[in-house]
């Protein structure tokens, strides 16, 4: 897949254009991004750039000065609109909205990709592992065709170089939890 492609709609959970980690990443010139934080904002912030809670709520806990659009409200704008769909590493875990994953869904042209990289643990608490953790992730996809798990030394080189720069700038510590990574066609 040509990342680059103004064809390849591409949409990325988590991450923000001007990261710094992201900037190395070739291809994301037509990308679109969603995140709840926007404090590091520059002055003049792309139209790619979508202030958005995955949750709903529309704030993010103290960023109450910044309030956030709707991921439910971005998918009625953008029904399919994405041929994929990359999660940040340390994104996921924070949705705590099921139906979060049905607005992906929605958000996704037919046969489109939504890619969830599954880290081990956290690194905070220690919490299971990671193919337990995709198989529950998992059993919340059921808008989705296909569901496919990957080791990360396995999985398509379709986002790799992308997977490998997360917006923490810790991707080898990542890499060494063991991820697994869920492909999720629609």
């Amino acid at each position: 897949m040509n990342l680059d492609s103004k064809n390849n709609k591409l949409l990325i959970i988590g991450c923000k254009p001007w990261d710094n980690n992201i900037l190395e990443v070739q291809g994301l010139e037509y990308a679109h991004f969603i995140d709840y934080y926007i404090g590091d904002a520059p002055a003049i912030i792309l139209e790619t750039f979508h202030h958005i809670d995955v949750n709903d709520v529309g704030i993010y806990s103290h960023m109450t000065e910044n309030p956030a659009g709707k991921l439910s409200e971005f998918t009625n704008i953008y029904a399919e609109y994405f041929n994929t769909i990359i999660i940040d590493w340390a994104t996921y875990q924070h949705f705590n909205r099921d139906s979060a994953w049905t607005d992906f869904a929605k958000l996704l042209k037919n046969d489109g990709k939504l890619v969830i990289p599954i880290i081990s643990c956290n690194i905070m608490t220690n919490e299971s592992n990671a193919l337990e953790k995709a198989y529950i992730l998992s059993d919340k996809l059921h808008n989705f065709n296909g569901i496919d798990l990957y080791n990360y030394e396995n999985m398509p080189t379709l986002p790799s170089n992308l997977l490998t720069c997360d917006r923490l700038g810790n991707s080898d510590e990542m890499i060494k939890m063991n991820p697994i990574i869920i492909f999720a066609t629609k």
